[in-house]
């Protein structure tokens, strides 16, 4: 059985940073939620 090999090809983007930074710091996911939205609005509605 051969073992496949992960590579990660891309980072984490800005925002996936951001909404980590507001978990660690204590936010509920009901505030990170709303962040995102206010960031990407449009792609909610």
């Amino acid at each position: 059985m051969s073992q496949k090999n992960y590579k990660r090809e891309h980072w984490l983007t800005i925002e996936q940073l951001n909404a980590i930074d507001l978990l660690v710091t204590g936010k509920t996911d009901q505030a990170v939620a709303d962040a995102a939205r206010n960031c990407f609005g449009s792609l909610y509605r």
